[in-house]
């Protein structure tokens, strides 16, 4: 399984294919998960299970997204950091691409 992102509210066909991955469930556990405990995180633990998010929380989780990038680099081992920040900045880039109405709901999970 793989923890990824679209919209769940989708109006069209381009709507309709807009994917963002996220993370291997494996790796996620053993990365984003451990981060996101360790920094105490709202948002990215509620990954494993699933979560909407609107237009107004997105800086929420771009906020955490940096917390996690900063720790990853302090705690991990190259080869897991690298994977994780690549991963991350891709996610901070793509992200907001998704919330092109103000009526979107992106499900991660």
């Amino acid at each position: 399984m793989s923890v990824g992102a679209f919209i769940s509210n989708p109006v069209n066909k381009n709507e309709i294919g807009l994917y963002i991955p996220v993370a291997t469930e494996s790796f996620y556990r053993k990365a984003w998960l451990s981060g996101s405990e360790e920094l105490r995180l709202k948002y990215i633990p509620l990954f494993s299970n699933g979560i909407d998010i609107k237009k107004e929380e997105l800086f929420l989780i771009q906020d955490e997204l940096k917390q996690l990038r900063i720790w990853a680099k302090e705690k991990l081992d190259k080869e897991d950091c690298e994977r994780i920040v690549k991963r991350i900045n891709f996610i901070d880039r793509e992200l907001p691409k998704l919330f092109l109405r103000k009526d979107t709901v992106v499900f991660i999970g």
